[in-house]
């Protein structure tokens, strides 16, 4: 087994060094230990497509036992060894540690955590956008769309129409302080632009608020970005009466009084 599928560096030193002495040594039974591929299983032909390697992944010479430790040390330096998507796959196997429930395990540093998970998402986006994007330019079979749509229907007997107020409640958790970039913002502006919604949608929306009353929390913060984003001024062409845009779009025009009246 060689190191020469890694970088020629201190983090790839370091590693063997980590792993050749946990190969010579003994350790007590009591002793809590996790096995470690040492070359990734992903570089195997039975976990990657573009197989850099033959054999089996699970071979003695390619296995080790390291403490709890060491294991997610050794974690750490997988990513500083390698490139591209295998780097990219090693960063991903860190946030699959965080999420380990055995309690013996050594617990992630927040800092840690946040740095990997920001690396993890800036080469997520450099190797799967666009046309890297597997489902770039495909669309859904009318059969897998059938599929879908009774997934769907399952889950709408199952909980409803509506999510239950526990789920509500971690996805308002999951999303307070969260705030999209310039960038996440102009690509939401793009994707949104010149749609429309059909009547359908829009009947649908209007009988679900019905009845529905903002808190006076929701309604000051309404006011309060109004006050502070100055309304573009129109006219209406039936009555000539000039107001802001939004309210003018949504009473005059097309609705217009006049316009009925005629």
């Amino acid at each position: 087994m060689s190191a020469s599928l890694f970088i020629d560096n201190k983090y790839t030193r370091v590693y063997y060094t980590i792993v050749e002495r946990a190969k010579s040594r003994i350790l007590p039974d009591e002793v809590y230990t996790e096995r470690h591929h040492i070359i990734p299983q992903s570089f195997y032909r039975a976990r990657n497509k573009t197989g850099w390697l033959s054999g089996d992944h699970n071979a003695k010479k390619n296995l080790v036992n390291l403490t709890a430790k060491e294991h997610y040390i050794c974690h750490l330096l997988l990513p500083k060894m390698l490139e591209g998507e295998s780097k990219y796959k090693m960063l991903c196997a860190i946030i699959r540690m965080a999420y380990s429930n055995q309690e013996q395990r050594v617990k992630i540093p927040s800092r840690v955590y946040e740095r990997v998970k920001i690396e993890k998402a800036a080469m997520h986006s450099k190797l799967y956008s666009g046309k890297n994007n597997p489902q770039y330019g495909k669309k859904h079979l009318e059969e897998t769309k059938e599929k879908l749509r009774k997934a769907r229907a399952a889950q709408v007997e199952r909980q409803g129409t509506t999510m239950t107020l526990e789920a509500r409640a971690k996805l308002s958790v999951a999303a307070k302080g969260r705030v999209f970039s310039q960038s996440h913002k102009e690509k939401i502006a793009k994707a949104n632009k010149g749609k429309s919604r059909s009547i359908e949608v829009r009947n649908a929306m209007s009988k679900r608020m019905t009845g529905h009353t903002k808190s006076e929390e929701t309604l000051q913060k309404l006011r309060d970005a109004a006050s502070n984003k100055p309304k573009k001024q129109i006219t209406c062409p039936h009555c000539n009466k000039a107001g802001g845009e939004p309210s003018m779009r949504r009473w005059h025009f097309d609705n217009c009084k006049a316009l009925l009246d005629k």
